[in-house]
């Protein structure tokens, strides 16, 4: 089996590049949010603060309050999405993407 000898100019290709990077953010961005509410969710501190104390002194989180705070992330995903419509038809939807990146990398690091 040959190996392929491909002479890519980075250089000439860096914005095709950069591109490429940004939808690969997205991609792995995708079921993000889910994820890290879940862990908050299974946090002592967060089941202390918001859950409701048992007889034996434990504490839980009623099952209204994870169904009610789970899907309200997905209220607010659908009203991001209808915000970013006119967005995007204003300023195109490269820079709405590369805005909706930069939100996540900012909400990841924060």
């Amino acid at each position: 089996m040959a190996i392929l000898n491909i002479n890519i100019s980075w250089k000439q290709h860096k914005w095709p590049l950069f591109y490429c990077l940004v939808s690969l953010i997205g991609a792995f961005a995708y079921g993000y949010d889910t994820i890290y509410y879940t862990g908050i969710q299974g946090m002592a501190p967060f089941i202390r603060d918001y859950g409701h104390q048992e007889p034996d002194g434990t504490y839980e989180l009623g099952t209204t309050f994870l169904s009610v705070t789970a899907s309200l992330i997905y209220v607010g995903e659908f009203c991001g999405a209808l915000i970013t419509a006119p967005i995007n038809d204003r300023w195109g939807r490269k820079a709405v993407f590369a805005t909706a990146s930069v939100c996540i990398v900012a909400g990841a690091i924060v």
